[in-house]
Parts: C-alpha cells; sequence; structure tokens
C-alpha cells in the first residue's frame, strides 16, 4: 500500500499546486502536496512495482504512474 508520508514543507508554507493520488481502484489515497512527497510517492511505486496509481491535478487533468515510477509528464 502506497502512502504519502509528511515531508519537509517549504519556508513560506506556499502550495500553489497539488495532486490528488489515486490507486488502481480509483480511491484516493492523498493529496501531494511538494515535491519531496512526490519523490516519495514514485519511489515507493516503482520498489513495491505497483500498478493503476494515477494523480489528478486541481484542473481534473489525469495521469498515470507506471510501476517504475514513470508518469505522464506530457499531460500536466
Amino acid at each position: 500500500m502506497i502512502e504519502v508520508r509528511d515531508c519537509v514543507y517549504d519556508e513560506k508554507g506556499n502550495y500553489l499546486e497539488y495532486y490528488d493520488l489515486y490507486d488502481a481502484h480509483g480511491d484516493l489515497v492523498d493529496r501531494i502536496w511538494n515535491y519531496q512527497q512526490w519523490l516519495d510517492v514514485r519511489v515507493q511505486i516503482k520498489e513495491s512495482k505497483d500498478v493503476g496509481y494515477y494523480i489528478v491535478d486541481k484542473n481534473g487533468v489525469q495521469a498515470r504512474i507506471d510501476s517504475q515510477g514513470k508518469w505522464e509528464f506530457d499531460k500536466l
């Protein structure tokens, strides 16, 4: 099971971008607030070779994440 862990936030606390992480069943896992969390999630997916995860940005655009932690960056 992939989890979004608390990571170090920037000193200003400005979170202009966020992404919602969903599992293969379409269930919301958690919200990703910063780059450290994003990297951590991708590493967890790669280590466990999980499939079916995807993120949704604040505009509703979806991008899949494969079992290697690679994502459809061209969509976002």
